[in-house]
């Protein structure tokens, strides 16, 4: 039953968190008392058994080996910092992509030739004009907010990660200057209209990818 059942998804586990956190941050042991613990409540779940909750949650509390060291827990590198070394990990993300290419489209649909004929390569700066010049700015304001949750989403779920994960460097209040940090980046809802400052960052992050797209096409024509 373990090795049908349990050993497959514990490696497809561990191959994740290796290769969704940074090199050499999150210990191998935390790797391993992470899926550990994802299997446990997958197979809670699977069960339909509310007390096998219980039973997890028991055993966690009952368990508690001896630790040797006294490192204190939750140092706080900075929500910047931290930030910056995610950022790279989300922009590789396909939903990050996906999400650009959806807002690619919007301003394509909306703003026409004044999009396709914009000079390369380009700046959000560029691309945050022809948005609130445009008579469907409204609209486009929208396209970017939705892009923006989907953006959001994509750190928010690398920064719990890292948080479950590397808790001899992030404590609570580290895990929240980080999400002060995506809110000023990032729109928070689909109901607060997104700000200036949100709106300018998201449009940068598709002048990016669209500077990227232009050279690999100039690359390919060279």
């Amino acid at each position: 039953m373990f090795d049908q059942n349990v050993l497959a998804r514990l490696q497809a586990c561990m191959k994740k968190v290796g290769d969704t956190l940074t090199a050499g941050k999150a210990e191998p042991d935390h790797a391993k008392a992470h899926c550990l613990v994802a299997e446990a409540m997958e197979v809670c779940g699977q069960s339909g058994d509310s007390a096998c909750l219980d039973v997890v949650d028991r055993t966690v509390q009952t368990l508690q080996p001896a630790v040797a060291g006294d490192e204190e827990a939750g140092q706080d590198e900075g929500a910047e910092e931290l930030f910056n070394e995610l950022h790279p990990k989300a922009a590789a993300d396909p939903v990050y992509h996906k999400a650009l290419g959806g807002l690619r489209h919007a301003l394509r649909e909306r703003l026409g030739e004044s999009f396709t004929q914009m000079r390369r390569p380009c700046t959000g700066q560029d691309l945050y004009a022809l948005v609130e010049q445009s008579d469907h700015r409204e609209a486009l304001r929208g396209a970017c907010s939705q892009a923006g949750l989907q953006l959001r989403s994509v750190v928010h779920r690398l920064a719990a990660q890292a948080y479950q994960l590397q808790p001899q460097r992030l404590d609570d209040s580290a895990l929240g200057a980080v999400e002060n940090a995506l809110d000023q980046r990032y729109p928070v809802d689909s109901v607060v209209p997104i700000t200036k400052g949100q709106l300018r960052f998201v449009l940068a992050e598709l002048a990016q990818r669209l500077n990227e797209r232009h050279a690999a096409g100039a690359g390919s024509a060279s």
